[in-house]
């Protein structure tokens, strides 16, 4: 899955780190998206 041109990767690593919140339900991981949208704020700001 890709948000916002975010690799899987990427978005393990956040979540790793404690940048980006997230949640087990079963065997499937549930990305906050107002986390990630507060993550990229600062680059996306950048770039205006």
């Amino acid at each position: 899955m890709v948000y916002a041109d975010c690799s899987r990767n990427t978005l393990y690593r956040r979540i790793a780190d404690g940048s980006i919140t997230a949640y087990q339900a079963g065997r499937i991981l549930r990305i906050d998206l107002d986390s990630v949208d507060a993550w990229l704020r600062p680059v996306n700001e950048g770039r205006a």
